[in-house]
């Protein structure tokens, strides 16, 4: 697959992300990329078959 290629899901609150990430983080997943900013937070990681997943949450 493409590197830019990705499945995402969206969360209802930024804090729901974070809690996510640190959930990544304790079971040792690969954190591809990690951003948090006041209108965008996002998690991408690294599935153990190798995908990468995104939690993220942005304002509607």
């Amino acid at each position: 697959m493409p590197p830019f290629f990705h499945f995402g899901r969206g969360a209802e609150t930024p804090d729901d992300v974070r809690a996510f990430r640190d959930r990544v983080e304790a079971e040792a997943l690969e954190i591809v990329e990690w951003w948090d900013e006041p209108d965008y937070v996002s998690v991408k990681f690294r599935d153990p078959d190798g995908y990468v997943i995104e939690v993220s949450w942005e304002p509607e």
